[in-house]
């Protein structure tokens, strides 16, 4: 696309011609009208913007260039391609490109440019890629959707065990809470029961050591009584005294 004409009818003529596209073929291609088609080559109407979008992506050409003549662009050929995907990563590439406001197929290849840019291929990488295509009957382009798919399905299973992994250390934080506070509750009682055991030996040497007075006391007066031991009388007067 050499030409850079005065206005966008002769623009859009000239981009025409250079496809060798017939009026009929390119108002087929980008969904106008063929009276619609024949008007805008003739200077009659100028498209809106939708109408501009859908005749530049037909001339294969940017919008800029085909309504004001600036930004003189060809746009890459889109050739048709299928490809089959687990409905997992579907659903992912849909997710995403809504979050980015892009279409899903403006997505998947802008992906996938960016993972060719980022990846550099060796030759020997290639080969074993054509060699695994060639085993299974598929495309190489295949084989790298599917190592995708695995990789997707690969940083799933990590993303699980992940949630399954903080759930467990939060059930063994929780664990070794309640084993804290176990422990430290029997050494509370631990403790009183020793100070209970305590007790009962201090009361218990006390009770032994009255009852031994007491007994001695009654051995003593036994012995008085059957005279055994006597007991100056004038000395216990004086103590009365």
């Amino acid at each position: 696309m050499q030409v850079n004409m005065r206005t966008f009818s002769d623009r859009l003529q000239a981009r025409r011609s250079e496809l060798n596209l017939s009026q009929a073929a390119l108002a087929e291609k980008s969904s106008i009208s063929l009276a619609a088609l024949s008007k805008y080559e003739r200077g009659v109407t100028t498209p809106r913007k939708s109408a501009f979008l859908k005749l530049a992506e037909a001339l294969q050409c940017t919008p800029e260039w085909l309504e004001n003549g600036v930004a003189i662009e060809e746009k890459e050929e889109v050739v048709p391609y299928s490809l089959l995907m687990p409905s997992s990563v579907v659903d992912r590439l849909f997710k995403v490109a809504r979050e980015n406001s892009r279409d899903p197929n403006q997505e998947l290849i802008h992906r996938l440019e960016e993972s060719f840019s980022a990846i550099n291929v060796s030759d020997e990488i290639r080969a074993k890629l054509n060699d695994m295509a060639e085993q299974y009957g598929i495309s190489a382009s295949d084989v790298i959707a599917n190592l995708f798919a695995s990789v997707d399905q690969l940083e799933r299973r990590i993303e699980k065990a992940t949630v399954r992994l903080r759930s467990t250390l939060v059930h063994l934080e929780k664990q070794n809470t309640a084993l804290y506070h176990a422990k430290r509750q029997r050494s509370e009682m631990e403790a009183e029961m020793i100070a209970k055991y305590e007790n009962d030996q201090v009361r218990k040497m006390a009770l032994e050591l009255g009852m031994s007075i007491i007994t001695s006391q009654d051995a003593f007066q036994a012995m008085i009584d059957k005279g055994v031991v006597t007991v100056d009388s004038s000395e216990n007067k004086e103590r009365e005294e």
